[in-house]
């Protein structure tokens, strides 16, 4: 408000929408010259520095904050003297205004006209001195130190409520809920009221807990719909594990065999970078190939390479799994940017 003090030209804010390139002279407006005349003036904001989230010594919602009579210069006064460069503040001019008064216009000229633009040379220009009583003083923020942690974080809870890597993600069979599981704990996921996923209240819980058996790594799991089975993966030496829990009966059906000698003995030894299932297939996904599963066959196991290294096609994929699978794209976590996450598109 007090520009010409600093000398600086205006000094009234233009109190309307509009074109404020021109501001403080002609029919100036306080936004794009495609906004409407009527729109909230954009100088009715304040900024606020990018710190001061983490060093507000006071709330910054109070009715006496950042008062045109607050900071240093204006230090417990109630009253301040601002100068302005005379112009018809916030006139509406707009033909469809045409009638209408802008009940926030302000007018500071003698002659009741709109300042044209001057030049270069203002010194004829007129400058009011008016007062503005706020009828309280004004407060500011002091500054406090502070060291900020800048490293990259993933979430905002405390660290053991946080999923910072994904090492494998599967639906229940029946039921509308998915897990993901996080190194040795999951978190159990459902639709709230916009059918987006949100986590179920109580998690994470511990894996070893609801799936009694499983230590170490859960490298993949999936589920078996048809018969209301999830097979669980878990890293080892120097074969996986392979464990399979009966939602049926809740119970552990495979407690960790080696998976050389289950119906999985054709997966290669190396790490399983992603899954995807759809349906009755689920596939293996591995650096440079990968392995069909399908309920009422089981293992297919002769390794099919991904179609963007040879142009073909599996010959095992349908049509309607070929298109579903291109729909996915591979990330890696934060953590372990080798291990892919299927995420659908």
């Amino acid at each position: 408000m007090n520009r010409v003090k600093f000398g600086l030209t205006g000094g009234g804010c233009p109190n309307k929408g509009g074109d404020v390139s021109g501001y403080p002279w002609g029919d100036a407006g306080s936004g794009w010259p495609t906004n409407y005349e009527e729109i909230t003036p954009l100088c009715d904001g304040f900024l606020i520095d990018i710190k001061s989230w983490v060093n507000l010594d006071k709330p910054w919602s109070e009715d006496d904050m950042f008062l045109g009579n607050a900071g240093n210069t204006y230090t417990n006064q109630t009253q301040v003297l601002f100068q302005a460069h005379a112009n018809f503040y916030g006139r509406f001019t707009d033909p469809y205004n045409e009638g209408k008064t802008n009940p926030h216009e302000m007018d500071m000229t003698e002659d009741h006209e709109i300042q044209q633009d001057p030049g270069t040379d203002t010194s004829e220009v007129p400058v009011v001195n008016f007062t503005i009583d706020f009828g309280k003083v004004g407060e500011v923020n002091e500054f406090n130190a502070v060291i900020l942690n800048l490293e990259p974080r993933q979430c905002l809870k405390p660290d053991e409520e946080c999923i910072m890597e994904i090492n494998a993600a599967f639906n229940h069979p029946t039921e509308k809920y998915g897990y993901v599981i996080s190194r040795d704990t999951y978190v159990r996921l459902e639709a709230d009221d916009s059918n987006l996923p949100v986590v179920s209240a109580g998690y994470p819980l511990n894996v070893a807990e609801q799936w009694p058996g499983i230590e170490g790594v859960v490298d993949a799991a999936f589920t078996d719909y048809n018969n209301g089975k999830t097979f669980f993966f878990v890293k080892s030496e120097p074969r996986r594990k392979v464990h399979c829990w009966n939602w049926n009966e809740a119970e552990m059906e495979i407690d960790g065999e080696d998976e050389g000698s289950t119906a999985f003995a054709g997966l290669p030894q190396g790490e399983i970078k992603g899954m995807a299932s759809y349906r009755d297939y689920v596939v293996f996904m591995f650096e440079n190939e990968y392995y069909l599963w399908i309920s009422q066959t089981g293992l297919h196991e002769e390794a099919q390479k991904w179609a963007s290294l040879t142009g073909d096609k599996s010959v095992h994929v349908s049509g309607e799994f070929d298109a579903f699978l291109s729909g996915y794209f591979h990330t890696g976590s934060q953590e372990a940017v080798e291990k892919h996450v299927l995420v659908r598109v």
